[in-house]
Formats: C-alpha cells, structure tokens, sequence
C-alpha cells in the first residue's frame, strides 16, 4: 500500500552532444516513475528543454534522457522524506539546471548498464531541507563511463589500423589495375568493417571490371570507331553548352572505351551542372531564410530570427541586407538582457539571501534581502523577510543574553565548588535555576553539593560508598558490562576523584571506543547520545533529551549508560514535575502519537508512543499501539521490497523496450510477472514482444530477400545487362512492393532501353545512308551521293564523315558542270541560304551557302556568312549570359537572355530547354515559399494558442503543419507535447475515445498509403496507452 503525495515539478536543463561539441536537438525528456512516463518533452535546436507537470514525489522517479543512436542516461529523484510545508508554494524546481552529456553509441562498448543504473541520485536533506545530489556515486558512474569510452576508443582504433592497412593495399592494387588481387583485399576490410559503404561499392566495381576485362579485347575494334564518334559528337554538344547531352555522349563513350579524357570531361561539366544546381538552391534557401526571419522579426521573435538571418549570411556572405538586420536584433538582445540582468541580480541576491536564512545567518540574509530591494523596491517578500529577520536578531539577542548569565553563574558555581565553598556555589546554582527551570547541570551540581554538604558531615560514609562504587564497577568490568562499570567508576569519581578510578574511567572509555565499530547503527546511537546531552547541557529540554536516549538504548538495549541518563532524567523529571505535569506530559504524547499513526506516518508514532510509556510505564494502550505499528511496519517493509523490486524490473523492462531491445525487456517482464503475478501489464508487454519479435524476424527475412535481389541488379545494372538487371528489379518490388527505389530503377532502365533502342536505329540509320551514299560516290553516282549525306546530316548535324563527302562532292559537281549551270546552281544555293537564314535556320543556312561558294565568289553571300557568324556569336554569347546568371540563380534575367538567344536562332533547343527549365524552378520556389509563409503562420498561431491555453486549437494548428510538412520537429514535439497535457486532462473514458479515433485514423491513412501522417496518428495514440495491432502497424 501507499500513501500519494503529489506535487507541480518544473525541469529545465540543456542537453550536450559530448561527441560532437555542441548542444543536440531532439532529445527524448521523460519523467518515469512505477515504469509509465508521467509526461515528456523533446530539446529544441539550443538543446535546451522544459518539463513540466504533477509527481507523486512519496515514490521514486527517474527523468529518462534518450535519442537514437546516442547512449541514454537517466537520473533518479527519492525525495519521500520531503513534506510539503518543507517548501515554497507553486511549482516545485529541485535543481536549478537538470543539464547532461549524452554520446554516441559505441559498437564496442556496452553501455546497457545505464539502462538501469541512474548517473546521479538526489534524495532530501531533512536538515538543509533541500535537494542533495550523491556526489561520491556520481562521480564513481562518471570514472565508469569514462573508463569504457577509453577502452573503446582503443579497440576502435586498432579495428581502424587493420581496416585502413587493408583499405590501401586495396587501393595501391586497385591504382595498378590488378582487380582481382584488389577485390581480395576490398573484401578483407569489409569483413572487418561489414557496415562500411566504400569497400563495398568497390568489390561490386571490380566485378564489373573483372568481368568487363574478360570482354575488352573482343570488342576493342569496334568500340574505338564509336568511341570516337560519340567523343566528337559530344565536343561537338559542349561547344554549344548542351551540358546534359555532353554528359550523357561523354558516358556513352565510356561503355565502349575506358579512356581518361570522357571522365576528365564529365567531372568538369557534371561539377559545372552541380555548381549551377548548388546555387539556384542557396538562392532559394536564403529566400526562405529572409523571408522566415523577416516573420520572426514581426513576431519578435529575435533569437529565431536571428538563426534564419545567420543562415541566410551564410548562405550569401555579400548580402548586406541580413547583417544590417543582424545588427538591429543585436540592439535589441541587448537591451532585453540589460532587463534581464537586473532581474538576474534580483533573483541571486534572494537566493543568497534565502540560503542565508536557512542557515539561520539572519544578518547576513537580511543584508541581502535589503540588496534585492536596491534591484526590485516593490518586492513584498523581501520586504517581508526583513521584518522576520529582524525579528529573529533581537530573540537572537535576548536568547545570547541570558545564557551568557547562565554561564557566568556555571563559572561562577563551578569556581566555588573547585574551592569547596559549598553554600555560594548553592546560591549560584540556585540563581541559574530561576532563569531555566530545570537546567540539567545546575540541578546536577545542586544535588552534588547537597551531597558534598552531607559528605563534608560524614567522610566515612563517603569512603564507604566510594568503596562499594568501585568495587561494583570493577565486578562489571570482570563479567565484561563496560558500560555499567564505566557508570559506576564515573559515580565514584564523583564521590572521590582519586588517579584509581581516573584510570579506570580512562581505561574503560578506551575499551569501550575499540569495541564500538563505526557502523550506521553506532552512528545513529551516538546521534541521539550527542543530541540527548545537547538537550540537557544546553536547552535543558529533559523530555526531548529522553527520548533521545530512548532511542539509543532502543539501539544497544545492553548498555547502561543511556538508561543511566534515563533514570537521572527520569529522578530530574519527578523532581520538576507533579502528577498533573505527568499525566498532562503523557496525554500529550499519546494525543501527539495517535495523530501520528491516523497520518500513517509510523515511525514517529512509534516513537511518541514509547515517550508516553516513559513518562507512564503502568499504561497499557501505547505498549499494544507499539505492537501494531511494529506489524504495519515489517508489512509495509514486505511490500515495499516486493514493489521496489517490481518497479526495479518494470523500469529495466520499459527501457530496454523503448531501445528495442525485445529479448533483454522480455525477460526482465517475465521477472516482473514472477515479482507480482496480479500484474496484467508485464504479461500484455510479454505477449507484445512475442508478436513483435515474430514480426521482425518476418521483417528481416523480407529485407534479406530484397536485398539479395536489389544487390545482384545493382550489379547487373553496372555491367549493362539491362533486362537482367529490370528481372531482378521486379523481383525485388515482388518481395516489397512499399520500397520506392527499385521502382526508380526499373524506370531508369526502361528509359535506357527506349535510348538504347532509338540510338541504335539511328546508328543503324546513318550506317546505312553512309554505306549507300559511298557506294554510290563510287559509282560516280554524286547527286545520289550527296542526297544520302544530307539525310545523314539532317539526322546527325555533326556527323564529320557526311559533312566533308557533301563539301567534297559539291566541288566534284561544280567542276563537271558548264558556267550556265554553275551560275543556275549558285542562285539556286545564294537563294535557299538567304531564305534558311531569313528563318533563323542559321546552321542550315550557313551550309547551303559554303555550297554556293564553291561555285564561285559572292560578296553578298561572304556578307551573310559573316552575319550568320555574328548572329552566332550574339547568340553563343546570350546562351552563356543566361547560363551565368542561371549558376548565380539569378533565375529572370537568365530566362531573359535564353529568350535573347531564341530570338537569334529559334530553332534551337538548348534555350528553350533552358527556359523551361527555370520556369520549373520559378514555379517550385513560388511553391517553397509560399508553403514556407504558411508554416511560419500556422507555427506563430499554434504557439499564441498554445500560450493562451486553448490546447485544441493550437493541437490542429501544428498537425495543418505536418500536413503540410511531415518532418517538422517543431509541429511534431508539440503535437506531443499537448497530446501528453490533453490525456493528463482527461478520465479514462475520454482517454479510451480519443486513442479509438486516433487508432481509427490512423489506420484509415496506412490504408490509403498516407505513411508518414498514419505514423504520426498511431503515435499519438500510444502517448494514451499500449496496444499491439498499434504497435505492429507502426512497424
């Protein structure tokens, strides 16, 4: 059974990425207590993080930090020894900054222990009455932690000596073209490095340069004549800035011959591409980044406006736009901690002061709390606080004035003792009495002295009694009753101060320090001893002194000296008090003790109880009450063991169960069930793991199949072995039909199919027209000749071969021919050029009219040669002005020069290309910035409802944004956030609806493949409660 006690805690803290250095975002914060977490939050950018929410803080509880592919860490709280009026009002902050240092996970070092084991443990200081970090076992987790992360950086760096030895050794093969010797080596760092991508992307390589080898020499001849072709065709295509269509003939050309010149040239030109691509997306990136700021900036937003307009310098280091904007937040930051600071002063002078006052230095707090004033003049609880501290210095003073007279009189008292002078020392003892009733030393040396007084009158009965003293003392010390014989010879000593029983005093005292060992019991037993003596000598509080020594001799039942003091208080007592004072002191401790027992709060009961049967022992009700709080405490002992032991299970269990570890959760849930057997939720989490397990080894047998099939077409894909490659390809979407990638493949494949079947008719056609139009050249057949290298020309404008057989056939024709048919032919050719020139043909135009010239010299026809070239010229130079401004992503201008150069010569591609090209980029950063705006706005309206405390409005806020985008931290943290605020809110009925619409939902969007929203609703019904079919859809 148990007994709640909650309370509103605040944590707030950052948390560090020790690896890489700097603080880390999305970081899992969740205070776990009985193994259910209570509520959560997730770091934001700064690594920063806010919890907030109720605890039962009479049971233990962890704040848990995790993130994949970091090593979790949680830490402990047992604050049940707290009570609430221990603390201030209002929400309860146990450390001021709960910060920590989570790492990467480390392949070679096991770290599970910390699934268990907290790194820091607080629990309550009754005393200071405030929150008391374990330093020692902190410091020996750190020194653990540490050790394992040395040790693993050592086996890691031996792992990393043998797999670079190999990796070079590869390499230098590799560079030597000894493949398989190569592959060899590649497959020996693999092995030691199985995850590693660049090994094995090169053992896939050189099996397709193995087998690529085996097929050189057969194919050599043939490929050297298309391997030229296609390299002067695509010089032919960068000349006139077609990059793509360079790229894809410069590939071509490499699949018929390994040569450096098509790699030197497709790295120039794919880095050119990737440097335009690169910067149209920094444009569109600072864009966003201005606009996003500029929002922030309207908001006020000024740290997150200051990050955007950080990355948009970044991204575009001369614009003076976003550091004048820099500059401006700046000014303001500065101001805002100027307020800050003073604030800050405010808080640290209060805090100092509060410590100060805990302390009980009421001069130093009160001077701190008037330094508070000096920041904040209006503040009623420094204000307050004065008035107490003032008040506590003058009982101070008043309390210091009168023990310092009671002690001059102990001076004085005890001074005239020393010289015997029995009746002033009387008087003075007397005097200290009527300041304190009852002072324990003045009525021990008043009954002293009335004993010295009978004793001066017969010193006979004083060396008798002396005598039997020591004599009983050292019969004691032989039956080995130190205590007892200490008691007796001090007794004596106080009879007869004589170096015999100084000795033996000496002597015993020793004995009796070697026999006690330094145990918690003994130091329990010397608390109540000291603090009993400290009642007495100092406060003169005897009840409170006996129930000190109650409970030592409760401790050690055998030694006499605490029931010595006992009896001398209890003889004190008697003297002081009369029947009423006893009964009155005794109705008060039962009253004390059974409003105790009625707060359940036993042990002080029990205590209360044995006071009252001190003052009475005749009275029977508190010794049965004694008995039945002995049974309720050895109960609750029982159970407490049992559900700690539980909780300690269930804890490990949730764990290893959140980090997927399902083996190592399931089998701390079977112990768990062993533990408690009524317990229905380690069983359902059992049941889960099992279906869990099933479905990944379904999982993993499915991926292994895929995999086997994605990395064989991978391969036949890298050999060309198109169709066997989409065979595989297919397979593989057979055995998941989810995976988007295979699909691509399959696309890319079909692609190089239609390309490949298209080219080959074309080199099939050109083949073809140069075979007929050279044997018809042979023939002498020339105007056949010259009709088939057209048509060679018409399909392939940069075919050399054609190119110089027209030119060539063109002078044979001309030199057969008569002046009349020349000077036909001439106009014939001028007229044809001047009509493909007057419509922008310019290359067909350009042609006709070097025929021309062939028959003879024409200025007009020189003339619209040379303005063909011109309009070349301005158009080469247009298509690279748009190019520039298009790397610059400078995106209207360039469309405004490719226009230009259609202008020129509208018959050609590349600008119109180009100009679709940037109306596409246009059309999808009008998008990007228009679904940038809508964030921002949805995102400032969730977070003002959200402030405002209307939880649903700003929930449906923050899911329009992952409708929007499905990956945004931001929306996503607080969608759980309120979701986790929204269920604290509800009962169970409202609970159970909400995760059936939530499940509903969610399963309706797998259903329609929307994945990422579907995940999204399923996991907001898990923060309700577990289910596997939720689970299992998930996965």
């Amino acid at each position: 059974m148990g007994w709640s006690q909650k309370l509103a805690f605040v944590f707030k803290g950052v948390v560090e990425n020790s690896d890489a250095g700097k603080n880390e975002s999305g970081v899992s914060v969740a205070v776990v207590q009985n193994g259910a977490t209570l509520f959560s939050a997730t770091t934001v950018s700064s690594g920063k993080y806010s919890l907030a929410g109720e605890i039962d803080f009479s049971q233990g509880f962890d704040v848990v930090f995790s993130k994949a592919g970091l090593v979790g860490k949680k830490v402990h709280f047992d604050l049940a020894k707290m009570n609430l009026e221990d603390i201030p009002p209002g929400d309860f902050k146990p450390v001021e900054s709960l910060d920590i240092a989570l790492f990467k996970v480390r392949e070679n070092v096991d770290f599970s222990f910390l699934n268990t084991q907290p790194v820091a443990n607080f629990d309550w200081n009754t005393r200071q009455m405030n929150v008391r970090l374990d330093a020692v076992e902190s410091d020996n987790m750190r020194k653990k932690i540490d050790a394992l992360l040395n040790q693993g950086e050592q086996n890691a760096a031996e792992l990393e000596k043998k797999y670079n030895e190999a990796i070079a050794a590869a390499n230098k093969l590799y560079d030597e073209k000894s493949y398989v010797a190569s592959r060899d080596k590649y497959e020996e760092a693999l092995s030691l490095k199985p995850k590693e991508k660049f090994p094995s992307d090169r053992i896939v390589e050189l099996d397709a340069l193995i087998a690529a080898q085996k097929k050189e020499e057969l194919v050599k001849d043939q490929e050297d004549f298309e391997y030229n072709n296609l390299i002067t065709a695509a010089d032919n295509l960068k000349a006139q800035n077609k990059l793509e269509g360079a790229i894809a003939k410069y590939k071509e050309a490499l699949t018929k011959k390994d040569e450096q010149y098509p790699k030197d040239q497709i790295a120039t030109l794919t880095e050119t591409l990737e440097k335009r691509a690169k910067e149209l997306e920094n444009q569109a990136k600072y864009d966003a980044a201005i606009k996003s700021a500029d929002a922030f900036l309207k908001q006020n937003s000024l740290l997150a406006a200051r990050d955007n307009y950080t990355e948009a310098s970044k991204l575009k280091p001369s614009e003076q736009y976003p550091k004048d904007k820099l500059a401006e937040i700046d000014k303001k930051l500065k101001v805002e901690d100027e307020k800050n600071a003073i604030k800050q002063k405010y808080d640290d002078a209060i805090a100092a002061a509060d410590a100060l006052f805990a302390a009980n230095n009421f001069t130093g707090a009160k001077a701190k709390y008037e330094e508070a004033l000096t920041f904040e003049a209006s503040s009623a609880y420094a204000k307050g606080r004065i008035t107490i501290c003032d008040e506590k210095l003058a009982a101070e003073k008043a309390e210091k004035e009168r023990l310092e007279k009671i002690q001059k009189l102990l001076t004085q008292g005890n001074t005239q003792m020393g010289k015997s002078e029995w009746e002033p020392a009387k008087a003075s003892f007397t005097e200290v009495l009527s300041l304190e009733a009852g002072h324990p030393e003045a009525t021990q040396k008043l009954a002293l002295i009335e004993q010295k007084i009978k004793e001066a009158a017969d010193q006979a009965a004083i060396e008798k009694k002396y005598t039997q003293l020591m004599k009983e003392g050292t019969e004691a010390d032989a039956a080995g009753k130190l205590e007892p014989a200490l008691a007796k010879f001090e007794e004596a000593k106080t009879v007869k101060a004589t170096p015999e029983v100084e000795a033996k005093i000496v002597d015993l005292k020793k004995r009796i320090a070697d026999k006690n060992s330094l145990t918690e019991k003994e130091a329990q037993y010397s608390k109540h001893i000291s603090e009993g003596e400290s009642m007495m000598g100092i406060l003169g509080d005897f009840p409170g002194a006996r129930a000190e020594y109650v409970k030592a001799s409760a401790i050690f039942p055998d030694r006499q000296a605490p029931k010595d003091k006992i009896a001398e208080i209890d003889k004190l007592l008697a003297a002081q008090q009369s029947a009423k004072e006893k009964k009155d002191a005794y109705d008060a401790a039962v009253k004390s003790a059974d409003d105790l027992l009625a707060a359940s709060k036993f042990e002080e009961a029990k205590v209360k109880y044995q006071e009252a049967t001190a003052i009475d022992n005749l009275q029977k009700y508190p010794k049965d009450q004694i008995v039945v709080i002995d049974k309720k405490l050895a109960e609750l002992a029982a159970l407490n063991d049992k559900k700690a032991k539980y909780d300690a299970a269930i804890t490990s269990a949730n764990a290893l169960f959140s980090q997927t570890k399902y083996e190592d959760a399931k089998k701390k849930y079977v112990e768990a069930s062993a533990i408690d057997a009524e317990q229905n939720l380690p069983k359902e989490r059992i049941a889960e793991i099992d279906a869990l397990l099933a479905s990944q080894k379904e999982a993993a047998e499915k991926k292994a199949k895929y995999d086997v099939a994605i990395k064989e077409a991978d391969r036949l894909l890298s050999e060309s072995k198109l169709e066997a490659s989409k065979a595989k390809y297919t397979e593989a979407i057979n055995v998941d039909n989810a995976q988007q990638y295979p699909k691509d493949k399959i696309a890319e494949i079909d692609g190089l199919l239609a390309k490949k079947a298209e080219l080959e008719e074309k080199q099939a056609t050109i083949a073809n027209l140069l075979k007929e139009g050279n044997q018809s050249y042979a023939a002498k057949n020339l105007e056949a000749a010259k009709g088939k290298f057209e048509q060679v020309l018409g399909i392939d404008a940069g075919n050399t071969e054609a190119t110089g057989m027209v030119l060539k056939i063109n002078t044979e024709l001309a030199s057969q021919k008569n002046q009349a048919e020349k000077d036909a032919l001439f106009a014939q050719l001028k007229q044809e050029g001047f009509a493909l020139a007057d419509a922008k043909s310019y290359d067909q135009a350009k042609q006709k009219l070097q025929e021309a010239q062939t028959l003879k010299t024409d200025k007009e026809v020189s003339d619209k040669i040379a303005e063909i070239d011109r309009l070349k010229s301005s158009y080469e130079t247009a298509v690279k002005e748009g190019d520039r401004l298009l790397s610059e992503s400078k995106l209207e201008a360039s469309k405004a020069k490719f226009n230009e150069a259609l202008n020129i010569d509208n018959a050609q591609k590349y600008p119109k290309d180009k100009i679709a090209e940037i109306d596409a980029l246009l059309a999808k950063k009008a998008e990007l910035e228009g679904k940038q705006a809508t964030i921002a706005n949805l995102l400032n309206e969730g977070n003002q409802s959200y402030a405002a405390k209307n939880l649903e409005s700003a929930k449906g806020k923050f899911e329009e944004v992952l409708r929007i985008d499905a990956g945004n931290a931001e929306a996503s943290a607080m969608v759980q956030k309120i979701n986790s605020e929204l269920a604290s809110q509800k009962n169970q009925a409202e609970k159970d609806a909400l995760f059936a619409q939530l499940k509903q939902e969610g399963f309706a969007l797998a259903d329609a493949k929307s994945y990422d929203q579907a995940k999204q609703k399923l996991q907001e019904a898990l923060t309700l409660k577990t289910d596997k079919a939720v689970s299992d859809k998930i996965i």
